[in-house]
């Protein structure tokens, strides 16, 4: 990718070897460049995405660009922009269609759904995504929408029906060696059990009891979210409600409420 891109995201459309497959290279960057955290480069190189295709006036690489805002938005723990990018992501790839854009944007908005409680919404995301998963025949992205569907099970409280997700999906990822993905199936089965919406102390949501159970632990930031497989920007975020709601400025402070409300 440096070799082609020497110029990095400053590379434009005139110095590009082919524009439809550097385009490819481009997310590949900013793809990369969210796993490992760094935003501004993210940014940098979706911007550098955005440009070629308004140069070019593609249609097809659209749904992808929106899908990698939508990633960067998250990361960040914006969650609103970042649904606003993954619905627009999911109408681009509606017409012309293209499976695999749509099955992604499909996926994510569940995930969305699931986080915010909107169970019946992402049970219909996550199910078109797993019929167009078995429809490309695409083993790693079947396996990533059985873990969004055991997250959503999870969060309705049914826990026999995720381990098996899980397992299912673990099936399909380990022929595969896909490490971060087995990995997010480790974080799901060692999650603890989400209590009902109505038995939440402070009116914190499950996802911010779970947050708060593994600070309680002593875990770090970047424990927690590799354990609850999400970014260190969205358990700050996280922390940082939590910590409202709670009164309290400490994680120390937090941790005696925890304990004294049996939420580790």
């Amino acid at each position: 990718m440096r070799e082609i891109l020497p110029a990095g995201p400053d590379t434009t459309p005139d110095d590009a070897y082919s524009l439809l497959s550097d385009l490819g290279l481009l997310r590949l960057a900013a793809a990369l460049a969210t796993d490992e955290g760094d935003l501004p480069a993210v940014r940098a190189w979706l911007a550098c995405h955005d440009r070629w295709l308004a140069r070019s006036s593609a249609v097809l690489g659209r749904a992808e660009g929106a899908l990698g805002w939508a990633a960067c938005h998250r990361a960040a723990g914006d969650l609103p922009r970042a649904r606003e990018h993954a619905e627009a992501a999911l109408t681009h790839a509606t017409a012309p269609r293209q499976p695999l854009a749509l099955l992604a944007a499909r996926r994510l908005l569940g995930e969305f759904d699931t986080a915010e409680g909107r169970h019946a919404a992402a049970r219909a995301h996550l199910d078109a995504a797993l019929a167009l998963a078995e429809a490309c025949a695409a083993p790693h992205e079947r396996a990533l929408t059985l873990l969004a569907l055991a997250e959503l099970c999870a969060a309705e409280r049914q826990p026999a029906a995720a381990g098996a997700l899980v397992d299912e999906a673990r099936a399909l990822l380990t022929p595969l060696g896909a490490a971060p993905a087995l990995a997010r199936a480790d974080a799901l089965a060692a999650s603890p059990p989400v209590a009902a919406a109505e038995n939440l102390p402070f009116g914190l949501t499950a996802r911010e009891v779970a947050v708060l159970a593994l600070l309680a632990e002593g875990l770090t930031d970047a424990q927690i979210a590799a354990r609850l497989f999400i970014s260190r920007h969205t358990v700050n975020g996280h922390t940082r409600a939590i910590y409202g709601k709670l009164g309290v400025t400490s994680r120390a402070a937090a941790t005696r409420l925890a304990l004294d409300h049996d939420l580790r």
